[in-house]
């Protein structure tokens, strides 16, 4: 086990770190975007939503 060194292990936590957090970020964009859509289908069938 002399590849699994502590700049090994450095490196590879900061490759995961940063791949989770570029997922991270697309997930949130992508469910924004959906949001959206999904916001302006029930405008069009139901109407705006009255301000209480």
């Amino acid at each position: 086990m002399n590849w699994l060194t502590n700049e090994v292990m450095f490196y590879s936590g900061m490759i995961v770190s940063a791949c989770s957090l570029i997922m991270g970020l697309v997930y949130l964009s992508l469910s924004h975007i959906r949001r959206l859509r999904l916001d302006m289908q029930l405008d069009e069938e139901y109407g705006k939503r009255e301000a209480n």
